[in-house]
């Protein structure tokens, strides 16, 4: 199967959102930040495909975060998704954002996290790059515990924790410097994600482990 030429992947459930454009190969030809806003959004990816000199109609694939991260932002981003890919007759994938994170590292076994907002972190097991457990959205203070029971594994974070993570004293832990949109678009590339829009939201419980909170806000 051939893969698409270009991808425009939109990322709107996490911090600020960000929006890129890649080849098939992954490579990045731009990408935006602070995007999440309804308004705002088809604009902007209007201005990044401009500055990347790449037209409506070359777009063969759409990305987008399912999610964790805040309802509303997801909702957005796959709104959009599915209005451009009417519009434009392209494929869409959803995308786990959690397995995304999880594909920037080498190693056969990892814990993907991403923070989704007032304190609270979502992370999740990966084996080979299958899921090897459910999402978990935690506190700080669950997250830092959780960790420190996952010695054996790498710990990928997508953005920086906003946490000393000195304290939980992993052999191997790191923080992906690229875009959340950027590793989206390169996981979709890869064969991952789905057809189905179902959005991934998780609630905090107040106990260490949640249960998945689908289609509600």
């Amino acid at each position: 199967m051939i893969s698409p030429t270009i991808i425009l992947a939109v990322e709107t459930a996490v911090g600020g959102g960000s929006i890129s454009v890649l080849r098939s190969q992954g490579t990045v030809l731009g990408q935006l930040a602070d995007v999440s806003r309804a308004e705002d959004l088809l604009t902007e990816i209007a201005r990044l495909l401009a500055d990347c000199k790449v037209s409506r109609d070359q777009i063969e694939m759409i990305a987008v975060s399912l999610g964790p991260g805040s309802f509303t932002g997801i909702r957005i981003g796959i709104a959009t998704a599915l209005g451009l890919m009417s519009s434009l007759g392209a494929k869409c994938v959803g995308v786990n954002a959690l397995e995304a994170v999880s594909m920037s590292c080498p190693n056969e076994s990892a814990t993907a996290v991403l923070p989704v907002g007032r304190g609270y972190f979502a992370f999740q097991d990966f084996r080979h790059a299958e899921p090897a457990g459910q999402p978990e959205v935690v506190n700080e203070e669950e997250l830092i515990q959780a960790l420190k029971s996952r010695s054996d594994v790498s710990i990928v974070f997508g953005s920086e924790p906003g946490f000393a993570s000195a304290q939980l004293k992993l052999p191997e832990s790191f923080v992906v410097t690229e875009r959340l949109s950027t590793l989206i678009g390169r996981c979709a590339v890869m064969g991952g994600g789905t057809k189905e829009m179902k959005p991934l939201y998780f609630r905090y419980q107040g106990v260490r482990r949640t249960s998945s909170d689908r289609g509600s806000g």
